[in-house]
């Protein structure tokens, strides 16, 4: 009876060792399966229009970009635009492109060991604090999600304006037109006046009162890029596509206040949806690193802004969205006690849209006060219809998709083409939200912001 319990004790242990070496085999096919996925992409991850989950993989780095182009110089500017890039330099689909590098040289055969101009996340930059009348070479490079540099564009040469020129040569596309600067000169017993204007018709106007100063100097405005500024602090828009440097070539304090006179758009407000009773003047705060708020005076009827100041910096206008209330989109908000989803139904409606996640209803809304609690048998007289989208005015993207698009209405998106319009709209990176895939193909896709 022993030699026969051994003997089966054996044979189990040969059937255990030959379904391991059984399985073995089996899972081997697979395993080079995955790896072939892996290596190759395919499928997942950044070379697909799908999620990464962890294992999809590539270290091959962007193609050039196209389409490069430096233009509209002025004695210490430049700005370039150019074409994202789509593919690596293997061809496979590039979808993990992360920023760019704009370098700079007065030599011919400019590279990565040129001098840095800037490290855009957005096809656009302005080059800054370069000499007048001097011809500059410059490229960009794509930087991908890992770190990797990818090829240089073709290499341009622009040169830049004599001191106090105005706008004019160079080639390719000017992405936004040419501000004018102003400037005056004050002296201790006779102020003055200076008024700078953007491209977009809005104005500054400073005003130096005699006395503010114990020597002459000259007060110059210019308008400036806003993709060149620090964005707006969570919940603020700047208005416009400018902000406003203001220097002198004397003392930067004053010992009587100036003051600074803002006009605006209707268009500027309306891009955004901005309340025009929110504006304000903010100056930059270089100790900071922030935005600070001047006490504003806002006259509405002649779309100005009044504020003054007894320090020379940067200066902006900004603003913030109105409140959203049910009333505002003429319907009511409905959930059951048995159930946290929230739906919107439009007056007169049987339709009832749900919204999403917590992040598509608190871009309308910021808390649940306004939410109608109703039975089941309530909630089940309404038609489930499509998903409610983000607010307009807000941006979002698909994770590992380098596109930022705006959301417009009727639940249209606009993909945002270039970093002074990304700044413009008032946000940075951590402001765009993410949306899944599957909740992606509610919105239509429509022109592009620019």
């Amino acid at each position: 009876m022993k030699k026969v319990l051994q003997n089966d004790q054996k044979m189990a242990k040969i059937i255990f060792a030959v379904l391991i070496i059984l399985a073995f085999v089996a899972i081997l096919p697979i395993y080079h399966y995955a790896l072939a996925i892996r290596d190759t992409g395919w499928g997942y991850g950044y070379f697909s229009n799908y999620y990464s989950y962890g294992y999809a993989y590539s270290s091959d780095s962007p193609s050039a970009p196209s389409s490069f182009s430096c233009s509209s110089p002025t004695a210490s500017t430049i700005a370039c635009t150019w074409t994202a890039p789509t593919t690596s330099r293997d061809g496979q689909s590039l979808n993990n492109l992360s920023s760019y590098e704009v370098y700079y040289s007065t030599s011919a055969g400019v590279s990565s060991s040129g001098t840095l101009g800037g490290s855009p996340t957005l096809a656009y930059a302005t080059v800054s604090g370069l000499s007048p009348s001097t011809a500059y070479y410059l490229t960009v490079y794509a930087i991908d999600d890992n770190g990797n540099r990818g090829v240089a564009a073709t290499e341009v040469s622009v040169t830049t304006l004599a001191s106090g020129g105005g706008a004019g040569g160079g080639s390719g596309t000017v992405p936004v037109a040419q501000p004018k600067a102003g400037e005056t000169t004050v002296s201790p017993t006779a102020g003055g006046m200076a008024t700078a204007t953007t491209s977009e018709g809005a104005t500054l106007s400073v005003s130096v009162p005699a006395g503010a100063v114990t020597t002459a100097a000259t007060i110059t405005v210019s308008p400036a890029a806003a993709s060149s500024a620090a964005a707006p602090g969570a919940g603020y828009f700047m208005v416009g596509e400018s902000i406003f440097q203001i220097t002198s070539t004397g003392s930067t304090t004053f010992s009587k206040e100036l003051t600074l006179t803002f006009s605006y758009t209707n268009a500027q407000l309306s891009t955004l949806g901005l309340d025009e009773s929110s504006l304000k003047v903010y100056w930059y705060d270089t100790t900071k690193s922030a935005w600070v708020a001047l006490t504003t005076t806002v006259n509405t009827a002649n779309n100005t802004l009044t504020a003054t100041v007894s320090h020379l910096t940067n200066f902006a206008v900004m603003g913030q969205r109105a409140a959203t209330t049910v009333a505002d989109l003429d319907g009511q908000l409905l959930r059951t006690k048995l159930n946290s989803a929230v739906y919107y139904v439009a007056k007169g409606s049987t339709v009832r849209q749900v919204f999403p996640d917590a992040a598509t209803y608190f871009s309308w809304f910021t808390d649940f006060s306004g939410v109608k609690e109703v039975s089941t048998t309530e909630i089940a007289k309404y038609t489930l219809g499509k998903n409610m989208t983000y607010k307009p005015g807000s941006l979002i993207k698909i994770t590992s998709v380098p596109k930022v698009y705006l959301v417009g209405s009727p639940n249209t998106i606009g993909w945002v083409v270039d970093e002074v319009t990304f700044k413009r709209l008032g946000y940075s990176f951590s402001n765009v939200h993410d949306v899944a895939v599957s909740y992606f193909g509610d919105y239509i896709q429509g022109a592009n912001v620019q």
